[in-house]
């Protein structure tokens, strides 16, 4: 368990501390693509997507093996949601009741899943999530407190899907007025690809070049 929470502080140093590239993929860029962030203030709301490469590449960083997360958290998908509002120089967080009440999480073919009950979480994973909380507190101050732990157990193929990051496919985030919506496949965990005109490098997920319109050699 000592491996477990040395993965999780780094972590959470790699998102305040925008980490180097480990090996072939940017920490960093792999990062802001699973955090999103929507609304305007005073009321604005920012989440993190956890998949399973995400615990991997941490896990790469130490040098010590993934499985002590991925293996708990396996039958799941994990995100962390902070839904805030600036009140008078305040800041109010919604509580994991209000968000829970409307949460959900929408495949591309619109097959609707609520978030697991505390009570159904399975001991490892729970375990897991205890220390992810505290760090979360530690690392990220008065943001970490508001924010809340939610996990998910697909049901539809097309979510069980989205563990493969460089595949294209598509999923929401919802509750109450909110939709954050993450595309794939991320362009962090793909090579480069080439434009044939300028030899310009360009994102992985791209089809096209955005200056010359052809279409992009990999």
């Amino acid at each position: 368990m000592k491996h477990l929470l040395l993965i999780i502080s780094i972590l959470f140093l790699t998102i305040n501390t925008k980490a180097q590239s480990i090996k072939t993929i940017s920490t960093t860029d792999l990062v802001a693509e699973c955090s999103k962030t929507n609304g305007e203030l005073p009321d604005k709301q920012f989440v993190i997507w956890f998949p399973p490469i995400f615990w991997e590449i941490i896990a790469d960083k130490m040098n010590v093996s993934s499985e002590y997360i991925t293996e708990p958290l396996k039958d799941y998908m994990m995100f962390c949601v902070v839904d805030y509002s600036l009140v008078n120089g305040k800041i109010i967080f919604k509580s994991e009741e209000d968000i829970r009440e409307s949460l959900m999480l929408i495949d591309s073919s619109d097959n609707k899943t609520r978030p697991v009950d505390e009570s159904e979480i399975s001991g490892k994973a729970d375990s897991v999530l205890n220390l992810i909380r505290p760090v979360m507190k530690q690392l990220l101050g008065q943001f970490g407190e508001g924010m809340k732990v939610f996990l998910f157990k697909p049901k539809h193929k097309k979510l069980h899907q989205l563990d493969d990051v460089k595949s294209k496919n598509k999923f929401s985030l919802r509750w109450d007025s909110n939709t954050i919506t993450w595309k794939l496949p991320f362009s962090s965990v793909l090579p480069p690809k080439i434009c044939p005109i300028d030899k310009e490098k360009m994102k992985g997920n791209w089809d096209y070049c955005p200056f010359h319109g052809v279409k992009l050699e990999k």
